[in-house]
């Protein structure tokens, strides 16, 4: 693994190299005390300053994540080093397994020059389905609250032609691709590293992929930012998302790293979204 960017500070990092069985609220909550974990984050949360999977208290205007909770908050590790996708009976509804983390750092324009969100996927496989519903996860960063949404990516399982992306951002001036079958395959027998780059200088975001033994990184969609009366949206939160039945599939994931670059650091964003993709060799 390659040195870290002097200039970057990793917010959260979660490896999932916990005994097998080990549910989603039992795992290191990224901050780096290998003895806090998720669920003694709570405690925290409604202050700040813990990195908490939070599938509730982040909307309570809303029920759907209070009667969800059990789906995402029963995901395990393995034992291999990673977070199996699957949950008997299916993440079925419409947004029906959300989880949040509330960083105990804002990542705000004007302290950091952008962030950097992470995710290394295990090599998979998705089984293709009879019915309409097709697998689907969200990963992003949310502004000042986890579904004000600053940027994401979105991975669809198309079960006729392969992996479907979709990258979009919320706010004034905000651009989004709509979905775009990609060059993924429904089997890939390699891990997959995605990264969502925010970079506040240029008020633009990156969403690219690579295979683990690509040379280089596939740039999916570079785009506009969006703000809220001229003010560019930060990222202050993590969120992530499940639709429709994993049950048959092999996904899981090995890492999710969030990292922020202070300010000044001209150019700092790119160098850290180059760093994320050399994390594996």
């Amino acid at each position: 693994m390659a040195a870290l960017n002097a200039d970057a500070q990793v917010i959260a990092d979660f490896t999932f190299d916990d005994t097998a069985g080990t549910p989603l609220v039992e795992l290191p909550d990224g901050s780096g005390d290998p003895d806090a974990t998720i669920a003694d984050s709570a405690v925290l949360d409604a202050t700040g300053n813990g990195h908490v999977f939070d599938v509730s208290d982040d909307d309570p205007a809303s029920s759907t994540y209070e009667r969800t909770a059990d789906r995402l908050l029963a995901l395990q590790t393995n034992g291999a080093g990673q977070l199996e996708i699957d949950y008997p009976g299916g993440f079925d509804g419409n947004r029906s397994s959300q989880a949040f983390i509330d960083f105990n750092t804002s990542i705000e324009p004007g302290l950091f020059t952008g962030a950097t969100l992470t995710l290394e996927t295990t090599a998979w496989s998705f089984e293709v389905e009879d019915s309409d519903d097709d697998e689907l996860f969200r990963l992003g960063f949310g502004d000042t609250s986890p579904t004000n949404q600053t940027a994401q990516f979105r991975f669809r399982v198309d079960d006729t032609n392969g992996i479907e992306l979709r990258a979009d951002a919320l706010g004034d001036g905000a651009t989004d691709t709509g979905w775009v079958l990609t060059d993924l395959a429904l089997d890939e027998d390699q891990p997959v590293t995605f990264v969502i780059g925010v970079d506040y200088t240029a008020n633009t975001y990156t969403i690219n992929y690579q295979r683990a033994d690509d040379l280089l990184p596939t740039t999916f969609f570079a785009g506009q930012l969006g703000s809220d009366g001229g003010v560019t949206r930060g990222a202050n939160f993590l969120r992530f998302e499940f639709d429709d039945d994993f049950a048959d599939d092999t996904f899981a994931f090995e890492r999710l790293t969030v990292a922020a670059i202070p300010e000044p650091a001209a150019g700092a964003c790119l160098a850290l979204v180059a760093f994320a993709f050399r994390r594996r060799a």
